[in-house]
């Protein structure tokens, strides 16, 4: 087997003096027992993160952490064992946005510097560049045949999830961006100030990394979604003015790029979001309320919150959608506009449904737990913290595990769903 990756920074000394919690590997070894640094059983030192070391066991691969101010307890990746928490991967400087694939065999990790495609095993298999020095979201496109990187910086990396390569180009600065079911294309919102001309647009970028099309929009772009079957792209954006009120969606037509609606909302747009039947949730944070919008029928319904929302998703199959307030989660009923605040928190963020929609997960970023819901009757089955910094959230395809990512500890933190139940402990 390749030896992973190891910090430059480890100190050595501090990796063998505990057997393998998974093989045994080295159970039985005065050195090892001893504290010494064993030459036969030695773990692969993958981090020192102060008084925690990252290792992996070169035997079963299994990958753990020891805390050396508490010698005795070891945290394992053994999938199944002891807690909800099944494996802790070590992924280098500031891991942020997570992808998995659609067979979910594969889940994908964006850092400072990379993009790491960890398999079901919980290893680091690959690793490509992503040439960016501030990267800023992630997204894979729905059949898995595309990874987009963008950056602040404007640079964007288009990564082939197979093969593992990447195509770096340089495009404008983006304040949105979206990507084709069919990965064949990214789109992109560029926006200026008004202070630097007021102007908008949006970029069709191909997969090649050229840019194919162009459409100019009015206002300043806030969020971007695309219908399910790819054939039209939504744009909202806000007037410029402190003044002005209300916003738009503009309707592009993604074979011609040409705008074939634009749909008035009575409150500035901040982000957007389409489900699978093609309806539109607009948020509002500053006046705590949600837009509703049936491009079909041009029908927006206005629907006000308790607190600020931040994200929607969609229960699949139902008149249901969940909110991510600033301090709250909400459920709304889309057919009646009936709200009820089904979880409290301090910063709960990036929500998550089961495939099966039963189950919503949510990361509350202030205390790195997780919460998990039932949506039949919007109860909380279980809360258990799983890092001190949760960065983003993720199911896999099956929805057996959930991926948190901490971005201060570089780690992946890999959950058991099936064992987040009102008993459910915190650690493996």
């Amino acid at each position: 087997m390749s030896q992973p990756h190891i910090d430059p920074d480890a100190d050595p000394s501090r990796r063998a003096w505990l057997a393998c919690p998974n093989c045994d590997h080295g159970a039985g070894c005065a050195d090892c027992q001893s504290g010494r640094n064993c030459a036969t059983h030695w773990q692969y030192l993958l981090k020192n993160a102060a008084s925690r070391v990252f290792l992996q066991c070169p035997t079963c691969l299994c990958t753990w952490t020891v805390d050396t101010a508490e010698r005795n307890r070891r945290t394992r990746a053994r999938p199944g064992v002891d807690g909800v928490v099944v494996a802790e991967v070590w992924l280098g400087t500031f891991p942020r946005d997570i992808v998995t694939s659609p067979s979910g065999e594969l889940v994908y990790v964006m850092t400072v510097d990379s993009v790491k495609a960890v398999d079901r095993q919980h290893r680091v298999i690959a690793t490509v560049p992503i040439g960016a020095d501030e990267p800023k979201r992630m997204m894979m496109s729905s059949d898995g045949s595309r990874i987009y990187v963008t950056s602040y910086d404007g640079a964007l990396s288009i990564i082939d999830p197979v093969g593992m390569t990447s195509k770096i180009v340089a495009k404008p600065r983006s304040t949105a961006a979206v990507v084709s079911p069919d990965g064949n294309y990214v789109y992109l919102a560029h926006s200026h100030a008004r202070r630097d001309g007021g102007s908008a647009w949006v970029s069709a970028i191909r997969a090649d990394g050229v840019a194919v099309a162009f459409a100019a929009i009015d206002g300043f772009i806030t969020g971007m979604a695309v219908s399910p079957n790819g054939r039209r792209l939504y744009v909202a954006s806000s007037p410029y003015g402190e003044e002005a009120r209300g916003g738009t969606i503009a309707v592009l037509d993604t074979a011609s790029y040409q705008a074939v609606d634009v749909i008035a909302v009575d409150e500035a747009p901040e982000s957007i979001t389409v489900d699978a039947d093609g309806i539109l949730y607009v948020t509002h944070f500053h006046i705590n309320s949600v837009s509703v919008v049936d491009p079909g029928t041009r029908c927006a319904i206005s629907i006000t919150l308790d607190d600020a929302p931040m994200e929607v998703v969609a229960r699949p199959d139902t008149e249901f959608a969940y909110t991510a307030n600033a301090h709250s989660v909400t459920v709304i009923d889309t057919t009646t506009s009936a709200t009820n605040n089904v979880m409290a928190g301090k910063l709960p963020r990036r929500l998550c449904i089961s495939p099966d929609g039963q189950r919503l997960y949510a990361a509350d970023f202030a205390d790195g737990s997780v919460w998990a819901l039932d949506t039949s009757n919007n109860s909380v089955v279980a809360t258990v913290t799983v890092c001190a910094h949760p960065a983003a959230v993720s199911l896999s395809a099956d929805g057996e595990l959930l991926y948190v990512t901490d971005d201060r500890a570089g780690t992946l933190t890999v959950v058991a769903t099936a064992l987040l139940t009102p008993n459910a402990r915190d650690g493996m």
